[in-house]
């Protein structure tokens, strides 16, 4: 009766153990999807954006900070527009929150870098809205699962006029070297 007990104990114990670990991981993630079809919100540049404008979704929760919204199954967060001023990359993930979970989001696109920070033309839209969850019967996300784009991301371009001043002031800056030079 004793060894029963004994390693009946261990047994119980590591099955217990699994099953926690098993449910733990089975938590879902919340999900939405890639797409600004649905909302019919593109990205422009005075006209729509050019294929190959970078787009990347981050989410935060309660003023936490920003991370990428993850394409499902993969790592990858950075799309580019496959057409002018719309992408789609089907279903994508935010790891540890629920479905139904109010979650802030801000959607930035970039042309001229392989990275926000870095690039020369920039644009961005934020708004809130709730998560989805997997439908366990189809396989594909709940009803509702759109992302919910309030407005087009407008992308700032350097104006034809800041480009002009700054000819026309060092064409200035030039003339006044010159005369300066001739004087002597």
């Amino acid at each position: 009766m004793l060894y029963v007990f004994k390693y009946g104990m261990k047994y119980l114990t590591t099955i217990l153990l699994s099953t926690g670990c098993w449910l733990y991981s089975a938590q879902a993630d919340g999900v939405v999807k890639l797409n600004n079809y649905d909302s019919q919100m593109p990205v422009y540049w005075y006209t729509l954006a050019p294929v190959g404008t970078f787009v990347q979704l981050l989410w935060q929760v309660d003023g936490s900070g920003w991370e990428p919204v993850n394409i499902a199954g993969t790592t990858t967060s950075i799309l580019q527009l496959k057409e002018p001023g719309y992408f789609d990359a089907g279903i994508g993930e935010i790891p540890n929150i629920d479905g139904n979970v109010m979650v802030n989001f801000e959607l930035r696109a970039w042309l001229g870098s392989s990275t926000f920070e870095s690039a020369s033309l920039v644009g961005s839209s934020m708004w809130s809205q709730t998560t989805m969850t997997w439908d366990a019967a189809t396989g594909l996300p709940s009803t509702g699962a759109e992302l919910a784009i309030p407005s087009p991301v407008i992308c700032a371009m350097p104006e034809p006029q800041t480009i002009a001043l700054w000819g026309v002031g060092g064409g200035i800056l030039w003339a006044a070297g010159r005369r300066k030079t001739l004087l002597k």
